[in-house]
């Protein structure tokens, strides 16, 4: 059963979708493309196996030219197993979709949640692993500026939860 801070966790991209953009900024590694937009997609990653993969949220920041990155958005409050099993299918599901770069983006309430969620998952594929981005507790960016903090509420909400 999904949790009220998990909803509250995925509500907030839903509210303020660049807030996956900002995100991705403060993590190593990882170049946030230009963009115009950042909007909703349908979180419906299923292809036509009768099995469905369902991510929290995706994000799509997109330009001119079409899409230009789109984000796989999982909250992840304990260990799941089955994450290393799903999560592999959802970027190259999305991909293809959209034909655009993709990036996973886990959020972590726990240190120990987070480090297992950022374990490479390999696919088998010589050089081909997953490598989830996982912003836990204390990657989460804080915002100290009250101008800021008022056009920035999700991040600071975010600040909020992880320090509970």
């Amino acid at each position: 059963m999904v949790s009220q801070l998990h909803e509250v966790l995925v509500e907030l991209f839903h509210r303020r979708p660049e807030l996956a953009a900002e995100l991705l900024s403060a993590a190593d590694g990882v170049a946030v493309p230009p963009f115009e937009e950042a909007r909703l997609q349908a979180c419906e990653l299923t292809d036509l196996t009768p099995t469905e993969y369902r991510a929290d949220t995706v994000v799509v920041l997109s330009a001119r030219t079409g899409p230009a990155l789109a984000v796989v958005v999982e909250v992840q409050l304990t260990r799941d197993p089955g994450k290393r099993w799903s999560w592999p299918v959802y970027l190259p599901t999305l991909r293809a979709r959209l034909r655009c770069p993709t990036v996973l983006l886990v959020l972590c309430a726990d240190d120990k949640v987070a480090d297992w969620c950022g374990t490479p998952i390999e696919v088998g594929h010589p050089g081909y692993a997953l490598r989830p981005l996982v912003i836990g507790p204390h990657g989460i960016p804080l915002v100290d500026d009250r101008c800021l903090l008022v056009s920035k509420c999700e991040c600071s909400s975010l600040g909020s939860l992880a320090l509970r």
